[in-house]
């Protein structure tokens, strides 16, 4: 399915101004599962509440999910969309299968569910999900854009200072 479209815009959406949102840590709601997992919504709904950030082109959902040592837990994600789990500490295994360990990332295959098995430590990730955007792509260091003329643009704006 492709990666979800997180930092990537809509074509037409690509030279829109730039908007930054400030959120502090208070402001994000946290809901606790059933199986005891700690799941903070950033961005996005999950299990009836929804996260602080607003606005963006691209409707997605962004967890910051914590699972206790020797637990199982499930975590879903909307299933037209494609996801991928990032682990910042501790390794968990994905679907019963592949380990993923701290500052890895893997992409969940098609479904609105990934099941997390951690072992005998703390585990938390991300886990992001967002309708894929099917289009071209083009990068140059931190510029996303969809031609090459869209990127040669974008960094000749930013060098001249009218990005």
């Amino acid at each position: 399915m492709g990666l979800p479209a997180f930092g990537n815009l809509p074509a037409g959406e690509k030279m829109c101004n730039p908007r930054y949102q400030d959120i502090l840590p208070n402001e994000i709601p946290v809901l606790t599962l059933e199986d005891g997992a700690e799941v903070r919504v950033i961005a996005g709904k999950s299990g009836g509440l929804s996260g602080p950030v607003v606005g963006n082109a691209t409707a997605h959902l962004y967890l910051d999910v914590k699972v206790r040592p020797n637990h199982v837990s499930s975590n879903r994600f909307p299933r037209s969309t494609s996801a991928f789990v990032y682990v910042f500490e501790g390794e968990v295994k994905l679907g019963g299968e592949e380990i993923l360990r701290s500052g890895h990332l893997a992409v969940c295959e098609d479904g609105d569910a990934i099941a997390v098995e951690t072992g005998k430590s703390l585990v938390r990730f991300l886990l992001l999900a967002a309708a894929p955007l099917i289009k071209p792509v083009a990068r140059f260091g931190p510029f996303v854009m969809n031609t090459q003329e869209e990127l040669i643009q974008a960094v000749q704006d930013f060098q001249t200072g009218s990005f």
